[in-house]
């Protein structure tokens, strides 16, 4: 591992930094112990500069996590350096350099704008740098001009932490760069949506960057040199993990060949969201509207449907694939390759897929770490259930938890980091959408809580027969067990403590020990889950095939695959199942080191660049201490495996016999390991081995009987055909093959993985790979803080440094010959640039003549590119960086200088613009003062007018009114005549009735003595008829001079009173509108009185108001009493009341004659309408005689209130009042 850290700079390169030239500063104190300058001032720097700089990243770091970086051949350097956390490289500038010495002065960076003086650092110390605006101007880190360890980690660094310090937002960081054909990831350590949004989608999509469509502000990236180009194709878009599934997809297309996405990293990396944002991406970008109709459209629905339930299996797979570790809260436990087919007749749409796993860590369902969890299912099954699920499945009834779990339970707390409940519902909605019915559901969390309650059997030893023999203690998780697996209680038991044997043909029954019935009672576990997995692996692909259910040739069918992978493990304890996990890396890396090698010896060829064999670090030798035949690891375990009587032990003895004398191997015991332990020198570095449990690992033997009890007389349905078939069928497998050695050799997990892998590297090298490396910037998973160490240690892993080194033999730093004419051809001049023509080539090997740069040795020349050895471009770019600092000087002044002339002509045309407008504001303000006073004179004169035309309307009336009383009164007295006329007729009526009455009397008279008259004359009756005749007569005569006179006179009385009705209603009308033409005089005189006061206004602030002496005169309005100051306030009040009295009347009086005269004025004139037939001289002779009569009133008024106020005064004793007359007016 050492060999990843020593300096890639030899003394010839540093030997030429110039002052202020970039550098790095090597911090451990191992580098040069022979000469340990400035430790002291070195361990300060370093401690003020993890205070500043806050991205130590160290913190919360756990032992296990510490531990695993000594394992990781992470050697004494790392943890040195003055006991500081994360931090190697110190970035500086040479303040001098000594040469013959090897050592220089340098200012080392403690933070922003802050430096510390550091004498006389050996060149061991040092590696040279890059310039700062070169890094900022890159996205991949192939392409500095000076490569070695320290600049890699800073470039990365730079870029994680970038506009972190301007803007809290996360999203602006750039987690993704590029070392040559590798894209280098480093985990946020948080969600950043902003990147993986439909937006960004449709920008990196292969069918947009093929038809050119891409948004404006994202259609231009970095080049090659810091430039910026146009993007022609996917290859040149920034880097980004949709980028290189986008590359894959077009490179998959153009060429008709299959790719491969291999992603990989260590725990905690971001391999499996890298993977689903590939996979999201993938679905999105191939998938197409379903508005089509007929064959199209089913087949358009099919693709979607394939795109669907790809996305659909990452809920699943992570709920029964992964589990929280130490470093990881949803770290992939098995490795997966997701195969997706293409159909190149459809333009790529998406056709099949099929997931293939590798190992999974089936041993974490029995045990795992503390601070660790088994796999999500479990607690998402503890969190989510229903209280109907929890009762039926008997999960309330574990009140200690379950012994799986470390004793977690359903009435445990609940994890705060991960929502099981809601993660829950997500995986059910998963299973649902890949077509498993509810009933099948059930069944699989059924089987879920057999396993956890199959974990709770616990077992005691009964000594009999001289050894002990297992007995079950817990009954009740023995029959929660029995019940939910379906199987007889006393069935399950007896599979767990006895063991049958077949011997000369008979079966012997034997008892097991309590260690032996663990380990039974944990292999059914762990079968059982494993088992589920693989069922629901098959129901996915299942589910792939039924929705791409169109027959096709493989010839229609292209592939592009995605690896997800298990990174580089190395813990304090290693055991099998990380020497499968980094054998696999190993073989993995040989396939990149190769790739790398065909990919450069490629550009070299296509360039027709002479070149020598290029040398790297070969990790065969490590892959021949592992699967080396017959005498490698895994074939020595397989020989074990074959022996009954074999042990740990014995297999940790063979293979320190047999494999001591290689190179990679080492069986030294190191300090707090145990016998067994051995080392294996990997390419990321040592890793100690532990041999315990190697042999039944490696054997994973499920006994006859266990497998027999789940698929014999089960009444659980799902049990018996997906999972107890399986177990069975496996375990007679392994019956049979155990009377051959070489078939029992085949059944072995080293000897399946193996050939797993050896199909998985087939498979990948019939690929073009494309590599995404994830990379942890801290162990904590902090946002926003790196640790170097930690950054360092995963490249040497990943073998980024690998491909620098490699880089690094050859000629790492190329351009094409146009970006290096543009970059560096002004430093010769444009003179020598002319002259050259428009050949770049030419121009290029101009520029290096002009720095005297030796072509043959550092430089080779392509067809279109021209290569250089790693350093040399260095001197170049510190004359263009020189050369751009002083040009930016003169500009600057430059620039000062011709803002400052154009502020000054600014400055005086505004000076003149402003005079201009505010001469054009005063006048425009003064033209609409003077249309407002004569708009007011217009408003007062109209105002006027109508208060005089509602004056004489008013007089109208009043007249009309007058006519009106004198007509009423006539009316009156007619009635009163008519009244004292009818009261007449009713006294001659009265007296004529009187009389007729004296008359009927008279006749009566005269009748009774006729009558008497009669009887003395014997003939009375003949009298008596005649009488009656005659006073009949005289009374019909009376009545009929009567009666017309009567009627008459009733007739002529209701006329009268209808007169005097008709009269009073029509005086009523009158009065109301007299009434109201008095309102409209009071409001028309309000208005003429408010528009006067404004005029007034407006004339007192208007220039024109004034007097020719500048002085305002006052307004009538205002002008005080000519007597206001004669007459002492404390005697004189009432005297001031009756001279306001009169005053005001006789200016109110004066007003309303002159405007009467002014109107019968206008109105003889014809200036007034609406007034025809007035009579002029009438009206003018009734206005005369109405002032006439007001006069003499007033005069009369006048003098009453003279004599009153000096006869008051007098009795006062104020005689001054007596001697002004004039004061009330004279004697006029």
């Amino acid at each position: 591992m050492s060999a990843a850290i020593e300096s890639f700079d030899n003394p010839a390169i540093l030997s030429s930094l110039v002052i202020n030239a970039p550098i790095y500063i090597d911090c451990r104190t191992s580098v040069c112990p022979e000469k340990p300058i400035g430790k002291d001032v070195l361990s300060a720097l370093l401690k003020e500069r993890n205070n500043n700089d806050g991205s130590t990243g160290g913190g919360g770091e756990t032992d296990e996590t510490s531990s695993q970086q000594q394992q990781n051949g992470a050697d004494d350097s790392f943890e040195e350096g003055g006991g500081e956390k994360g931090l190697v490289f110190l970035r500086g500038t040479v303040v001098k350099n000594d040469q013959q010495g090897e050592c220089m002065d340098v200012n080392a960076f403690v933070s922003d704008g802050e430096t510390t003086l550091l004498k006389g650092v050996s060149y061991k110390r040092i590696f040279a740098g890059n310039p700062a605006n070169l890094i900022e101007s890159l996205s991949d880190v192939a392409r500095l001009t000076n490569l070695n360890p320290p600049s890699i980690v800073h470039f990365l660094e730079d870029r994680f932490m970038r506009n972190t310090k301007k803007s809290k937002n996360s999203s602006l960081r750039e987690i993704y760069s590029k070392a040559g054909p590798i894209l280098i990831a480093l985990n946020p350590c948080e969600p950043l949506p902003s990147k993986y949004d439909r937006e960004v989608m449709n920008f990196y999509s292969p069918r947009n960057a093929a038809s050119g469509v891409k948004a404006t502000a994202s259609s231009t990236t970095t080049g090659a040199e810091g430039d910026v180009t146009s993007s022609s194709s996917v290859k040149d878009l920034p880097p980004h993990c949709f980028q290189v599934a986008s590359n894959a997809f077009e490179q998959m297309m153009e060429n008709q060949l299959d790719q491969a996405i291999v992603i990989s990293g260590e725990s905690g990396s971001g391999k499996t969201e890298t993977t689903k944002f590939i996979m999201k991406f993938l679905a999105a970008t191939t998938s197409h509207d379903s508005s089509s109709n007929g064959e199209e459209k089913h087949n358009i629905d099919m693709f979607n449907a394939v795109s669907r339930d790809l996305l659909m299996t990452n809920p699943i797979l992570e709920a029964f694939g992964n589990a929280k570790t130490a470093r990881n809260l949803n770290s992939s436990r098995f490795g997966k390759l997701i195969d997706i087919k293409f159909d190149k007749k459809s333009n790529g749409k998406l056709a099949q897929a099929m997931i293939e796993t590798y190992l999974l860590e089936k041993s974490r369902v029995v045990h795992h770490s503390k601070r660790e969890r088994s796999f999500h299912v479990f607690y998402q099954l503890l969190a989510g259930a229903s209280k109907e699920e929890k009762k039926k499945w008997f999960l309330d009834d574990a009140k200690e938890g379950f012994n799986y779990l470390g004793g977690f339970g359903v009435q445990s707390k609940k994890s705060v980091e991960i929502d099981d409940e809601n993660k829950h519902k997500e995986t059910k909605e998963a299973l649902k959408a890949i077509g498993i019915a509810d009933k099948t559901i059930d069944d699989i969390y059924q089987t879920l809580a057999s396993v956890l309650h199959l974990g709770n059997i616990e077992f005691d030893t009964l000594n009999e027969s001289g050894h002990d023999a297992a007995v079950v203690k817990t009954k009740d998780a023995l029959k929660y067990t029995s019940e939910l697996l379906g199987v007889d209680s006393a069935a399950l038991e007896r599979s767990l403590i006895k063991r049958v044997i077949s011997a000369g043909g008979e079966k012997i029954e034997t008892d097991l020990t309590l260690t032996q019935a663990n380990d039974a009672r944990d292999a059914l576990a762990k079968a059982m889950f494993e088992a589920l997995f693989e069922y629901l692996v098959s129901k996915i692909n299942e589910s792939f095939a039924r929705d791409g259910a169109v027959q096709r040739d493989d010839e229609d069918l292209v592939s592009l695959n995605i690896l997800d992978i298990y990174g580089f493990e190395s813990f304090q304890h290693n055991t099998f199942e990380q020497l499968c996990i980094n054998y696999a890396n190993e073989s993995m890396q040989k396939m990149f080191n190769h790739h790398l090698f065909v990919v450069e010896q490629k550009d070299y060829e296509t360039e027709n660049i002479e070149w020598s064999r290029i040398e790297f670090v070969d990790n065969s030798s490590t892959l021949e201490v592992i699967e080396n035949k017959p005498m490698g690891l895994f074939a020595l375990l397989d020989d074990q495996a074959s022996f009954p009587g074999a042990t740990d032990e014995t297999y940790h003895a063979k293979i320190v016999s047999e494999l001591s004398n290689m190179e990679k191997f080492s069986c030294m015991r190191k300090k707090g390991t145990s016998e067994t332990s051995f080392d294996i020198v990997h390419y990321a570095g040592s890793v100690t081995y532990e041999c315990a449990g190697f042999l039944e690992k490696n054997r994973d033997a499920l006994p006859l009987d266990l497998a027999t009890a789940l698929y014999t007389d089960n009444t659980f349905e799902f049990m018996k055909t997906n999972i107890g078939e399986a177990l069975h069928n496996r375990a007679m497998e392994t019956m049979v093959t155990k009377a051959s050695k070489s078939a029992k050799m085949k059944s072995t997990v080293c000897t399946k993985f193996r050939n797993q892998l050896s199909g998985l590297l087939q498979k990948l090298n019939s690929c073009e790979p494309h590599f995404i490396r994830c990379v942890k910037p801290n162990a904590s998973l902090v946002p926003t803080e790196t640790d170097q160490k930690l950054i360092l240690h995963q490249c040497a892993c990943a073998g980024i440094l690998e491909a620098t080194r490699i880089a690094q033999a050859g000629y790492p730093t190329r351009s094409l010959y146009e970006d290096f004419a543009h970059r560096f051809g002004f430093l010769v001049g444009k003179d020598v640039i002319e002259s050259s023509g428009v050949d770049s080539k030419t121009v290029t090997k101009m520029i290096l003549e002009h720095f005297s740069v030796d072509a043959e040795e550092h430089v080779k020349f392509g067809t279109t590119k021209i290569f250089f050895k790693q350093g040399v471009l260095g001197a170049l770019e510190d004359a263009r960086s020189n050369a751009i600092y002083y040009s930016k000087i003169i500009q600057a002044s430059y620039k000062g200088f011709k803002q400052r002339k154009e502020y000054q002509r600014i400055r005086s045309a505004t000076i003149i613009a402003q005079a201009s407008w505010k001469g054009t504001k005063q006048r425009k303000e003064f033209i609409t003062l003077r249309d407002r006073n004569r708009a007011a004179l217009k408003i007062q004169m109209a105002a006027k007018k109508k208060a005089f035309n509602a004056r004489v309307q008013l007089r109208v009336a009043e007249r009309e009114r007058r006519e009106l009383e004198m007509r009423l009164e006539e009316e009156k007295r007619e009635k009163e005549e008519k009244e004292r006329l009818r009261k007449e007729a009713e006294a001659e009526a009265a007296a004529a009735a009187r009389k007729r009455e004296e008359e009927e009397a008279k006749v009566k008279a005269e009748t009774d003595a006729a009558t008497a008259a009669l009887k003395r004359n014997n003939s009375p009756e003949s009298t008596l008829d005649r009488e009656n005749s005659s006073a009949a007569s005289l009374s019909e005569d009376v009545d009929a001079l009567n009666n017309p006179f009567v009627k008459a006179l009733k007739a002529e009385n209701e006329a009268l009173r209808a007169s005097v009705e008709a009269e009073r209603e029509e005086k009523m009308a009158l009065e109301r509108q007299i009434e109201e033409l008095r309102e409209q005089i009071t409001a028309a005189d309000d208005a003429l009185v408010a528009a006067m006061m404004q005029n007034e206004q407006n004339q007192q602030s208007s220039p024109s108001a004034s007097t020719p002496t500048g002085k305002q005169e006052p307004s009538r309005l205002e002008k005080p009493s000519a007597h206001a100051n004669k007459v002492p306030s404390g005697q004189a009040s009432r005297v001031i009341q009756f001279v306001d009295g009169m005053k005001g009347e006789f200016n109110s009086m004066t007003r309303v004659l002159d405007d009467d005269v002014e109107f019968i004025r206008e109105v003889a004139a014809g200036e007034i309408s609406g007034v025809d037939g007035m009579d002029v001289q009438k009206e003018f002779k009734v206005l005369q005689s109405r002032f006439e009569h007001w006069k003499h009133d007033y005069k009369e008024r006048l003098k009453f209130g003279e004599r009153f106020l000096k006869k008051e005064s007098m009795d006062k004793g104020t005689p001054e009042l007596t001697k002004k007359k004039s004061f009330f007016g004279g004697k006029k």
